[in-house]
């Protein structure tokens, strides 16, 4: 925080000559009539200005109580940060409380909203920390720590005073509206493939706004600068109207999706304005693109959707269900179902899988029924624990491969070769909750392990070494292979998953951080298959 101070430096103690000249004048002395009426332009007295709204409180309170009742109305004691602003406010109450005080460090005035203290328009002379005892008592100064209008004849410039009662201003700084897409809607989905479709985006009046005020010729949505025009009648498509039965009207507008610049990958709309007095406004709603696929990402070569079998829809490497294992509702169309005891999907051995020493990334969707302990999400891995040779185990046998899993709330991804041992990367605790879909993959290239959680990088390893993470395991979704079903491996520990595996791909090689998050973004939209137009 940026803070302009007249004196910079605080002390416990401070002696100020005092000048006789300063002459402090009470309210009524100021000419102001406390009955005279200002432009209102809300029911509760506010007015509006600059995006500003303000209303002034004719309650004689410290500062202190001002600044505490500003606050409890969802407001702040008033701030100034433009001559413009000073002036308007003067208009307004021409003596009272401003919201900015030095009392922490003398000389160091701030606002209560702690923005900067750029703009100033002090009389001359002032602040002076002194306020005289012929106006104040004792026998010297008495500190003055708060800020007010100097009043007549010096006409919207200020003074620092000492705390008493007197009126003041709160201000809200206007922005956030609420604002509904499709209203009556949810998830909101759009078919993002017709340029003409309309979208109907309403501005809601609120205990707090009232959206008839605002000025239809300002507000844009996403780049759209106009609503749709009604082909009969060649007016703009907008209208007051209750959408949400709360008994006030509200602002709906439509806007043709080829006028926006949503995309595909769109996720929130944006709509802004200014009301009738100028304030600018801005609200947003979640909003879901349907209907056009994400183009699948280079270098694409194993890629399992679960969508009713476990087939490889780019290569040969078609996979088995084991043991019961079935399909559910997935993030895109169907997906894995495993139950946490015996289920798992198995892709059998293909050198093509193997990665050896190069660049691949793993990206899947996953839904936990049950987030607690170690759930693999897809490995090719031999795991040697615990009898693995160099680490304590008779006639101990080396693990292989690689293996991305979760235990508890962390992602990890194990790796295993007879040249190194045993490396590994993991991420910081995640907020991992059940029955939601999660974006999780990770990338390697060279040493470099970088693993992503909902199209955001959340942990990046370099290791000691470029490792070798080749194998002669089956890859496994939801389960750490076995003696039963992983020759080599002497884990009995199974770390079965419990919940739903969708869209399983593998990459030989590394993915950008932009296309995680561009196939994270593309949600159940999906990747392009065969026949697909994207």
């Amino acid at each position: 925080m940026r803070r302009n101070s007249i004196i910079a430096v605080c002390v416990t103690s401070l002696v100020l000559a005092c000048s006789d000249s300063k002459e402090l004048l009470e309210p009524g002395e100021l000419g102001f009539d406390a009955s005279a009426t200002y432009e209102i332009t809300a029911d509760d007295g506010s007015v509006y200005f600059g995006g500003h709204r303000y209303r002034v409180i004719q309650s004689s309170l410290s500062w202190h109580e001002a600044v505490a009742h500003c606050a409890s109305i969802g407001a702040h004691l008033v701030t100034v940060n433009s001559s413009d602003e000073n002036a308007f406010i003067w208009q307004l109450l021409p003596w009272g409380w401003l919201g900015a005080s030095d009392e922490e460090c003398e000389g160091d005035w701030v606002w209560v909203t702690e923005e900067p203290f750029s703009y100033t328009n002090w009389a001359i002379g002032e602040p002076n920390n002194c306020c005289p005892p012929q106006h104040c008592g004792g026998d010297g100064c008495t500190p003055e720590h708060y800020l007010t209008f100097w009043g007549e004849p010096y006409d919207e410039q200020w003074n620092d005073v000492p705390d008493g009662g007197h009126w003041f201003l709160c201000e809200w700084d206007f922005g956030p509206i609420d604002v509904d897409i499709k209203p009556g809607s949810d998830p909101n989905s759009v078919n993002c493939t017709n340029d003409n479709g309309v979208i109907t985006v309403a501005i809601l009046t609120t205990e707090d706004f009232d959206a008839t005020t605002v000025d239809h010729a300002t507000v844009g949505f996403e780049g759209a600068s106009e609503t749709h025009v009604n082909q009969k009648t060649g007016e703009p498509r907008r209208h007051e109207e209750d959408v949400d039965s709360d008994g006030d009207l509200d602002l709906v507008f439509h806007f043709r999706l080829g006028d926006t610049d949503l995309g595909c990958a769109s996720t929130e709309g944006t709509l802004t304005g200014e009301t009738f007095n100028g304030a600018s406004i801005a609200g947003s709603d979640a909003i879901r693109m349907i209907g056009k696929c994400l183009p699948p990402p280079a270098g694409l070569v194993g890629w399992w959707p679960g969508d009713g079998d476990a087939d490889d829809v780019v290569g040969d490497n078609d996979g088995t269900l084991v043991n019961g294992a079935t399909f559910g509702a997935g993030m895109v169309a169907a997906a894995f179902n495993l139950d946490g005891v015996d289920d798992y999907v198995d892709v059998p051995h293909a050198e093509n899988l193997n990665f050896g020493m190069n660049e691949f990334s793993v990206d899947l969707w996953v839904k936990y029924v049950t987030v607690q302990g170690e759930q693999i999400l897809v490995e090719k891995y031999v795991e040697c624990h615990p009898n693995c040779a160099g680490e304590g185990g008779e006639n101990g046998t080396h693990g292989a491969g690689w293996s991305f899993t979760k235990i508890d709330d962390v992602l990890h991804i194990a790796l295993r070769h007879e040249d190194f041992g045993w490396r590994g990367v993991f991420t910081q605790s995640l907020a991992i909750q059940p029955d939601r879909w999660y974006h999780a993959a990770f990338t390697r290239s060279g040493a470099t392990f970088t693993v992503y959680w909902n199209g955001e990088p959340v942990q990046t390893d370099v290791l000691d070494l470029v490792p070798d993470v080749s194998s002669n395991s089956s890859v496994k979704f939801g389960h750490r292979g076995d003696p039963d079903d992983t020759p080599g491996s002497n884990d009995l520990r199974g770390f079965y998953m419990n919940g739903f595996i969708d869209e399983v791909e593998l990459y030989n090689r590394a993915l950008s951080a932009e296309e995680v998050m561009a196939v994270y973004e593309a949600g159940s939209n999906g990747k392009c298959k065969r026949g697909m137009i994207p």
